[in-house]
C-alpha cells in the first residue's frame, strides 16, 4: 500500500519585472504627476492591468506546472 504524504500539481510561480523609465521632471512635472497618478492608476485598473507601466515589464517564471509526490 502507497501513501503519500504531499501531493503537488500544476504548481507555478512567476514574477514580474518592472522595467522603470529613468526621467529626469522638473517640480512642475512632479507635482503634475502626482495629480495625476490616481486617475492613470484608475484607467489602467478599467484596462486589466495592474500597474499603468505595461509593455515594459518582463515576465520571469520560477516553476511553471510542476508536479510531484512525496512518500513518507
Amino acid at each position: 500500500m502507497s501513501e503519500i504524504a504531499i501531493r503537488v500539481e500544476g504548481l507555478s510561480k512567476r514574477y514580474r519585472i518592472v522595467a522603470l523609465q529613468q526621467r529626469y521632471d522638473t517640480l512642475r512635472d512632479q507635482i503634475a504627476d502626482a495629480f495625476t497618478a490616481p486617475f492613470r492608476r484608475i484607467a489602467a485598473a478599467a484596462r486589466g492591468q495592474p500597474s499603468a507601466v505595461r509593455g515594459q515589464d518582463e515576465i520571469i517564471w520560477a516553476l511553471k506546472d510542476v508536479s510531484f509526490e512525496a512518500s513518507p
